[in-house]
């Protein structure tokens, strides 16, 4: 599952999901906008738990869907 389905499934806005992850809101907006591509592993890794795993670490670094 990639990060826009992820919060569209769980109904968790960018902001709720940053605070959640403990990145600055931006991170993630640039992201969902496609203004980044990938994140930093560092930031990878906390996005990933944050969503108990259900975004994958190598998805987020990639910006690849995993199957």
């Amino acid at each position: 599952m990639n990060l826009k389905q992820y919060m569209t499934k769980t109904n968790i806005g960018y902001r709720e999901l940053a605070k959640k992850a403990g990145v600055h809101h931006t991170t993630i907006f640039s992201f969902l906008n496609g203004r980044t591509k990938t994140f930093r592993p560092e930031i990878a890794e906390k996005i990933s738990k944050a969503t108990d795993g259900k975004v994958s670490f190598l998805c987020l670094v990639t910006g690849k869907d995993q199957p």
